[in-house]
């Protein structure tokens, strides 16, 4: 994480404009790291994933959400957490690809 905040330091100071995409990575970032701190927790037995807590952060947090500093989801944070499962495995899986294949994923035709 602190490499890609000094990444995006650097770019800010690089190219105009890019000052609000620093801080929103910023922001992101640090929320989505302290949603960490909630790993390991169970619900009737069940170890909660991360992406739960992951959901709740862009839930709760974005100003454009409909879910915005409020309590009742009506569940849908589950929904939002099966789709960033989903879209974790195939990042994980093309990036296994790549370095299975030793080369640039566009190279690996993945």
């Amino acid at each position: 994480m602190a490499q890609a905040v000094e990444l995006f330091q650097k770019a800010k100071n690089l190219q105009p404009g890019l000052e609000g995409l620093s801080n929103t990575f910023s922001f992101w970032m640090s929320n989505l790291d302290d949603s960490t701190s909630h790993v390991g927790k169970k619900f009737e037995g069940l170890e909660i994933p991360f992406e739960v807590f992951a959901a709740w952060t862009f839930l709760f947090l974005d100003e454009g959400s409909p879910y915005y500093k409020k309590t009742d989801t009506n569940r849908i944070e589950f929904e939002v957490a099966k789709a960033l499962i989903l879209a974790k495995e195939a990042v994980v899986n093309r990036i296994q690809k790549a370095v299975d294949f030793g080369g640039p994923v566009e190279e690996a035709n993945v």
